[in-house]
């Protein structure tokens, strides 16, 4: 018979406890934050977002109706590239990884200096990878232009935006109602109510009201007009281009090459008015080879008015510049579609010798030959409150001391100036933009979190964490309250919700009805009957099955066949 053990309790005095209790704590602590990781810890929203990937680094909840984030100046589908190093500003809406671009609407941009900036079309800031950061409901990057410090955090119908500007006096935070990443703004309005709030609409296509409330009284405010605030690049127009053959015509001379070095007489010659060009995975000419082939562009530019230019070059594969016969480019080496840019200080009304070489190795085929320095147009209103149009906007300015943080929350509704209003009333009562930040984390984290691994190395548990925060993007839930705005039926309306959600923004069920929709499935089961349910409203509204839905007018057809049957009956 065995004698059952005896526990013993250790006895610690008081003191003792509180300091055991400590240790114990530290400890777990800090093998916890070495040893484990929660699933968000392991996203990279970076992932993607170089070259035709289309992904989006910006905070955004799971199927969030605000997808706030960077656009390049580049324009990509999505409005981020990695490649590109110019930020023109945060807009709140994006499309997030699909072959065609749309949105990016209400954009603010914090900047510091001269608003006549606003006439000329120059709103935009370099910044350097070394200064950005993006987690899941976070980004952050810093604006070496302006030395603005810029972090973004969002909910599901609201952005939220912390500029930290330096000490200076000509702060400002531009509103820009005419932004675009696809289609142009029709009509649109902006107003500035009392010291801290401004509202307004853009027509797009699809209707967009926002509401944004500062922080901290603006110091004094404007609206403008007519101005087209992103347009630091636009094509070298003809008339600013000579072949130098006397001729008097318009352009530069082209000779092009049946070989990739120039090499011998030109196949053909002639006179191009101007270099923008994206042949694509098309002949340039019928001449030659649909690959391997050079072009080379010589003449005179001659600039409208004085000032410091970025000349930028746009190719696929090797590209040489010289001006006034120096080199100022030399990269003659195969590679994807990638943008050049030098500064150069230019005289009004003096011609530079310029010669652009380009090769052509295989695949697409592009050469764009663009400058920055646009002329001024539109109008500045200092002073006034309200403006209507298709490029208008508004500028808040301010006076700023060194790490004073200026906040702004951005209500967004396709319903009504009054949901917008609410949207962010309700969803960010208050200033405190790290607990949104970290709520947003937290929603993330739980649904991420439904799919455990574990084994291999981190690198692979980056990428699987990566997929699936990208899977769990789109559809886009357009609900707001019990409300929902569609375009199925070829015109824009609202219809009730009926305590459903209203998901539209598919990746475009050809490609899902097999990956993510099925994903979906299994991971947000809760979800499943209001997106069958969705499909079946937009059927109703519009008579057909959409495959590819979205805020544009229609039903969204495309391909062949119909899958969006297999994701409803796969619920």
């Amino acid at each position: 018979m065995h004698r059952k053990k005896e526990f013993h309790p250790i006895f610690i005095k008081p003191p003792l406890i509180i300091l055991f209790l400590w240790i114990v704590f530290i400890t777990a602590s800090c093998r916890r934050s070495k040893d484990i990781k929660e699933p968000v810890d392991y996203v990279n929203p970076f992932i993607g977002t170089q070259g035709p990937g289309n992904a989006l680094p910006g905070p955004l909840r799971p199927h969030g109706m605000v997808k706030l984030g960077p656009d390049c100046v580049s324009s990509p589908l999505a409005g981020y590239e990695y490649d590109d190093s110019t930020i023109v500003g945060f807009s709140h809406t994006h499309l997030e990884g699909t072959g065609g671009g749309a949105y990016g609407n209400i954009l603010l941009l914090p900047i510091v200096g001269d608003l006549d900036a606003i006439l000329r079309g120059k709103c935009f800031s370099e910044f350097r990878h070394a200064t950005e950061t993006a987690s899941p409901g976070y980004y952050a990057v810093t604006l070496d232009d302006y030395d603005v410090h810029a972090e973004l955090t969002a909910t599901e119908h609201a952005g939220f935006h912390r500029y930290t500007f330096p000490a200076t006096d000509s702060s400002a935070i531009l509103v820009d109602v005419g932004h675009s990443l696809h289609r142009r703004c029709r009509d649109g309005s902006v107003e500035i109510i009392g010291d801290s709030v401004v509202q307004g609409y853009g027509d797009y296509g699809y209707p967009i009201w926002f509401y944004a409330q500062f922080s901290r009284p603006f110091r004094s405010s404007g609206t403008w007009s007519g101005c087209q605030l992103v347009q630091p690049f636009v094509t070298i127009p003809a008339d600013d281009l000579t072949p130098g053959d006397g001729s008097g015509r318009q352009g530069l001379k082209g000779e092009y090459f049946n070989n990739k070095n120039l090499s011998g007489a030109p196949v053909f010659t002639r006179i191009d008015s101007v270099i923008n060009f994206r042949w694509g995975m098309n002949r340039c000419d019928s001449r030659l080879g649909l690959d391997g082939f050079s072009i080379r562009w010589t003449g005179a530019l001659t600039p409208p008015v004085s000032g410091v230019y970025q000349l930028r070059l746009e190719t696929d594969d090797g590209v040489r510049f010289y001006l006034d016969d120096k080199m100022l480019i030399d990269q003659w080496v195969n590679r994807g579609e990638t943008a050049d840019v030098v500064s150069v200080k230019l005289e009004a009304g003096r011609a530079y010798n310029v010669r652009i070489e380009y090769f052509e190795n295989v695949g697409v085929s592009l050469a764009r030959f663009k400058w920055d320095l646009v002329p001024e147009k539109g109008e500045l209103h200092p002073n006034s409150r309200q403006q209507s149009g298709k490029a208008v906007g508004a500028y808040l300015t301010y006076s700023t001391r060194k790490n004073e943080p200026i906040l702004v929350k951005v209500g967004i509704s396709h319903i009504s100036l009054e949901q917008a209003k609410r949207n962010v009333e309700q969803e960010i009562p208050d200033w405190d933009f790290d607990a949104v930040r970290q709520l947003t984390q937290q929603v993330w984290n739980r649904v991420l979190s439904r799919i455990k691994v574990s084994g291999g190395a981190k690198s692979d548990r980056v990428k699987f964490y990566s997929a699936l925060y990208r899977a769990l993007m789109m559809p886009t839930d357009y609900a707001e309250g019990d409300r929902y705005y569609s375009a199925a039926s070829g015109e824009g309306k609202v219809y009730p919700a009926d305590g459903r959600h209203f998901y539209s923004d598919d990746w475009c069920t050809w490609d899902t009805f097999r990956t993510t929709h099925p994903l979906q499935t299994i991971v947000e089961p809760e979800r499943q009957a209001d997106m069958a349910q969705s499909f079946v409203s937009m059927y109703e509204e519009s008579g057909c099955l959409p495959s590819c839905p979205g805020l544009g007018a229609g039903c969204g057809m495309g391909m062949s066949g119909n899958q969006t049957i297999s994701g409803i009956t796969d619920i």
